[in-house]
């Protein structure tokens, strides 16, 4: 047989590894990035949501009544409300669908998070996840009728224009808008070439 020129060629064709892409393109750092901010960052807002929505609800229990409103600022009131339904007292007496449907949203979220890339998407969704759960841990835990029965507790009261809410309820707001921007955001970045 002929002598062969250059290096032998194998049959089997190496495929790179994930570790070898990775150091090529410089991406171990950047995917480790990710994963934290992908799932540390929403957990960590979560939490906190979560936190200083209950502890706001404690507050509002010891120190507010159900019949008298107490002047913040300008139409600013805090008062104690006790809600059955959902938002702007929608859907009274219906709320362990409410919390059902709830959690359902939450685990969406979460999932949702594998494809987020911006901090902003990731604070947002831990916004949401955190109000979210914070309205149904009143349903859980203030329950006396049964799994899921309890009131939401609401005590932001802006009187006669704007119905009563509670710092979960904000959350969720601020976060659907920031995830409203994001998605606005992510629309306008032109598409890369690949």
């Amino acid at each position: 047989m002929g002598d062969r020129i250059g290096p032998r060629k194998s049959r089997r064709p190496r495929l790179p590894t994930m570790i070898d892409e990775a150091a090529i393109k410089g991406e171990v750092v950047m995917h480790n990035a990710l994963s934290r901010r992908q799932f540390v960052l929403p957990a960590f807002v979560t939490a906190a949501v979560i936190i200083v929505d209950q502890f706001s609800k404690a507050w509002a229990l010891r120190s507010l009544s159900e019949t008298e409103l107490r002047h913040v600022i300008w139409t600013l009131h805090f008062g104690l409300r006790y809600n059955s339904g959902m938002a702007f007292s929608q859907g009274q007496g219906k709320g362990p669908f409410i919390a059902l449907a709830a959690v359902v949203v939450v685990f969406a979220l979460a999932w949702s998070l594998r494809s987020k890339r911006s901090v902003l998407g990731v604070i947002a969704v831990g916004l949401v996840m955190g109000g979210a759960l914070g309205n149904v841990a009143d349903r859980l835990f203030r329950a006396k009728d049964g799994l899921m029965s309890g009131h939401v507790i609401d005590f932001i009261d802006f009187f006669r224009w704007w119905p009563a809410f509670n710092v979960a309820d904000m959350a969720v707001v601020v976060g659907a808008f920031l995830l409203l921007l994001e998605s606005w955001r992510h629309g306008r970045q032109p598409k890369s070439a690949t």
